[in-house]
This record gives C-alpha cells, structure tokens and sequence, in this order.
C-alpha cells in the first residue's frame, strides 16, 4: 500500500507531461514571452522530481533513500529524454535539448526542495516532542 501511495503520484504526474506533450498546440503557445516553455518545462519537471524524491525516501532502500535527489534527478532527466524524442513524431512539436536542460533543472530544484522540506517538517516534529 506504502508503494501505491508514493508511486501513484510519480505516475500520474509523468502521465500528465506525456499527455500535455501529445498536443500539436496549447493555449499557451499563444502567449509570446520570451523563455515561457522553459519555465514551464521546469515547473512539471520539478513537480515531477518533488514527488519522485519523496517516493524514494518512502520508500526506496536504505542506501538509495540517502541519495533520493541524485536518483530523483536520474529518473527525471531519463523520463525527460524519452517525453523529448516522444514529441520528435507529434505535429508541431520539436526535441530540444534546452528543454531536457529546462527538464534536468526543474527535477534537481523540486527533488532538493522536496528534501529541505522533508528535513525541516522532521526537525520541527522533533522539537514538538
């Protein structure tokens, strides 16, 4: 059950970046600021890194768990490369390895936060005892 509730939602997120990248065009596209989609790519993907670090803090083994940012930004740079050459054979979509880049920052930001913020709800607990 452990695993359903912390995995669940890495896959539900992942499956949302898929789908939002399965669109030819979004709202969005019509909005003409200069780096939005980069801003946007590192906001998903640091979502998506967040939730991946706290499944694997969860839920990972001992070793693995003391490293759930550097393995949260692995998986979120990989799933990345795939949504990357996935939107390669959608229709006004491109692979850009600025957005992997914008990808890679998002997962390590959300994966670090993730982490500080695990850390400091344990210390607060810890001094409420």
């Amino acid at each position: 059950m452990r695993l359903v509730r912390y995995w669940l939602p890495v896959v539900l997120c992942a499956a949302g970046i898929w789908y939002a990248s399965s669109l030819s065009s979004t709202p969005l596209d019509q909005i003409d600021i200069p780096h939005l989609d980069k801003v946007l790519h590192a906001l998903e993907y640091g979502v998506l890194g967040w939730l991946v670090a706290l499944a694997i803090r969860r839920t990972g083994v001992r070793g693995v768990r003391q490293r759930s940012w550097l393995v949260a930004l692995v998986l979120v740079v990989a799933y990345g490369l795939t949504d990357e050459i996935h939107q390669t054979w959608v229709p006004h979509r491109d692979a850009a390895l600025s957005d992997l880049a914008a990808d890679g920052v998002g997962g390590l930001l959300g994966g670090i936060v993730c982490l500080q913020y695990l850390k400091a709800a344990a210390l607060m607990k810890a001094q409420r005892s």
